[in-house]
C-alpha cells in the first residue's frame, strides 16, 4: 500500500496494471523486466487483497445472519411447543384447583402432602407453565433466543470469532467507546481466547438483562452480542473495513486532508478553466449570459419568432403551443432527406467493411492470442464503453 502511495498512479492506472496479470501466463509475466512485472504485480495484490477483505465481510455478515435466524426459529419453536404442553395438561389444572376444595382433605393435612398429589397429576415445570399463562405472563422469545445460543459458542467461537479476528474495522471519530471495546475484544481473543473486559455502556437497556447475569457480564453471550453489533452497523454504514472496495468510508475515495491544503495548486494543474475562475467571476459571467438569453427569448416572442410562445395582441397573455409540423420541415435542409437512416451499429459495421478498423484489435490473453473475436462482440464493447455504459450493464440489458 505505501508503495501504491509512493507511485501516485490514478485508480484506473491501476485497475489497468492489475488486469495484465490476470490475462497473461505467468512466462510472459517473467519475460517482463523485473521492475515493471513487480509493478504488475503490486497493483494486481492491491485490489486482491481489497476482494479478500469484502469476502471476510461478506462470510461474516452472513454467518451472523443466519446465526440470528436459527435463534429465532428455534425459539418460536419452543414457545409452540410449551403453548401445546398447556393445552394438554390445562384440562388437569381442574383436578389440582379440585384438592383446594375436596371435603375429603383435612385441614390438618400437611402442604407438602398436597403438593406432592399435585406432583402426581403434573410436573413442577408443567405446573410452572400453567401458572404463567394463567397470570397472563406472556413467553419471552428473546429469552429462548439466548438460551439457544449458549448451545452454540463452541460454533460462534469457530466461525464467528474467525472472521471477525481477520477484518480490520474502522469507527468513526465519535465511536470511541465501540472502538476501545473492538481493539479490547481483539487483543484477547487472540491472547486468552475469551473476552474478559467488557464496558457495560454498550450494552442496550432491553439487552443488559439478558448479559448481566446476578449483576456479572456473561462474556460468552457478550461476545456474540458484540459480534451481531458489528454486523448491523457494518450494514447499516455506520463502521467502515480498513482496504475494502465495497465497505470503506467516502474520504478514502478522496485527496487526503493534507494533500487538500494545497488546493490551489491540485485545481491548476487540472487545466480546467472553469475551476481555475475565480467564482465570483463565474457567477458574473453566467448571470449576464441568463440575462441576454431572457431578453433575446422575450424579443423572440414580442415579434412574433417564437413558434411555442405567442403573444396574444387582444389581451396581451402568453399562450403556449405545440410547434407546427412544417416548422421542422421548413428549417431540415433537404439534403437530409435523401440519406438513408441507419442505426449505429449498422455504421459502425460500415465503416469496417471500408477502413477494416477492428483488425486492430488483439486478444489480450496470451491463452487465446490465436482465437479472432467476433465482429459483432466487438462493436458491442466498443457501443457499450463508447456510449458509457460499459460492457457488463449493456449486457444485462441487451
Amino acid at each position: 500500500k505505501r508503495l501504491v502511495g509512493e507511485l501516485g498512479l490514478s485508480l484506473g492506472n491501476l485497475s489497468y496494471y492489475a488486469s495484465i496479470i490476470q490475462h497473461q501466463s505467468i512466462y510472459k509475466i517473467r519475460r517482463f523486466p523485473e521492475w515493471q512485472g513487480m509493478l504488475y504485480l503490486v497493483c494486481y495484490l492491491f485490489f486482491r487483497y481489497q476482494e479478500t477483505n469484502d469476502k471476510l465481510v461478506t462470510a461474516f455478515l452472513y454467518v451472523t445472519r443466519k446465526q440470528r435466524e436459527a435463534a429465532s426459529a428455534l425459539a418460536k419453536l419452543r414457545i409452540a411447543e410449551e403453548l401445546e404442553i398447556i393445552r394438554e395438561k390445562l384440562m388437569h389444572a381442574g383436578n389440582i384447583l379440585h384438592l383446594f376444595v375436596d371435603e375429603n382433605v383435612s385441614d390438618n393435612t400437611q402442604f407438602g402432602d398436597i403438593r406432592q398429589n399435585a406432583f402426581a397429576m403434573m410436573s413442577k415445570d408443567e405446573i410452572q407453565l400453567i401458572s404463567q399463562h394463567l397470570n397472563k405472563n406472556s413467553f419471552d422469545k428473546t429469552h429462548y433466543e439466548w438460551l439457544y445460543i449458549d448451545t452454540q459458542y463452541r460454533k460462534i467461537a469457530n466461525t464467528m470469532r474467525s472472521l471477525f479476528l481477520a477484518i480490520d474495522i474502522e469507527c468513526e471519530p465519535g465511536l470511541q467507546l465501540l472502538s476501545s471495546q473492538l481493539l479490547t475484544a481483539k487483543s484477547e481473543l487472540q491472547k486468552d481466547k475469551h473476552i474478559s473486559t467488557v464496558d457495560q455502556r454498550l450494552l442496550l437497556k432491553n439487552d443488559k438483562p439478558f448479559i448481566l447475569i446476578d449483576e456479572q457480564v456473561n462474556t460468552q453471550r457478550f461476545e456474540y452480542y458484540l459480534y451481531q453489533k458489528v454486523a448491523r452497523m457494518i450494514e447499516s454504514n455506520n463502521i467502515y473495513i480498513n482496504e475494502s472496495a465495497s465497505n470503506k468510508r467516502l474520504d478514502d475515495d478522496l485527496i487526503s486532508a493534507t494533500e487538500w491544503k494545497k488546493s490551489h495548486v491540485i485545481i491548476q494543474k487540472t487545466g480546467l478553466t472553469r475551476l481555475n475562475t475565480p467564482i465570483q467571476q463565474t457567477l458574473s459571467e453566467l448571470t449576464q449570459k441568463l440575462r441576454d438569453q431572457m431578453e433575446r427569448i422575450g424579443r423572440n416572442i414580442h415579434d412574433g419568432a417564437n413558434d411555442f410562445v405567442t403573444l396574444q395582441p387582444r389581451s396581451n397573455q402568453l399562450t403556449w403551443k405545440l410547434a407546427n409540423k412544417r416548422w421542422k420541415d421548413d428549417i431540415d435542409n433537404p439534403i437530409y432527406n435523401q440519406l438513408q437512416h441507419m442505426g449505429i451499429i449498422e455504421i459502425m459495421d460500415y465503416v469496417h467493411q471500408k477502413t477494416g478498423y477492428l483488425d486492430a484489435f488483439k486478444n489480450i490473453a496470451s491463452k487465446k492470442k490465436n482465437t479472432k473475436a467476433k465482429e459483432g462482440d466487438l462493436l458491442a464493447c466498443i457501443f457499450g464503453n463508447g456510449s458509457n455504459y460499459g460492457v457488463h450493464h449493456m449486457s444485462s440489458i441487451s
